[in-house]
Parts: structure tokens; sequence; C-alpha cells
């Protein structure tokens, strides 16, 4: 097989399985109806948690109101 082949092959099935994953709804964010909460890390402000091990903060949409994020409003992965 030569690699121009494989390219497109590969372009083409890659191209299917996002077409397939983003008409099921998968996209990789917490379900909408799962509950979450604030909580206050140490040294940051209360985020938005969906889960507390590993930590897994976004940042409250108001704080994107200002102009730059401070340190302890920005989301940890």
């Amino acid at each position: 097989m030569q690699r121009r082949n494989f390219l497109k092959m590969s372009l083409a099935a890659s191209t299917v399985a996002l077409a397939t994953s983003a008409h099921a709804g998968i996209t990789g964010q917490p379900i909408d109806n799962r509950k979450v909460s604030r909580i206050a890390f140490p040294e940051k402000k209360p985020l938005i948690t969906y889960s507390d091990r590993p930590p897994l903060l976004e940042t409250p949409r108001d704080v994107f109101s200002k102009a730059i994020t401070p340190n302890d409003e920005f989301f940890v992965r």
C-alpha cells in the first residue's frame, strides 16, 4: 500500500469516526444532568466541581466577563 492511499484511508476513517461520535452526542464533556457542585480547593475560589479525585474543576461563566481570568479562578484538569 502506498503512503498516499494509506493517508486517504485514515483520513476517511477518522472523518467517519468524528461524524459518528458527534451524531451520538459523545463530546467528552460531563453529562449536563450530572450533579455538580462548587467546592473551594486550597488557594482557589469556588469553581464548578465535576470530580475531586482527580480534580476536575471548571471556571464559572460569570468569570469570563473579566478581561483576564485570575489564577485562583482558572480551571484545573
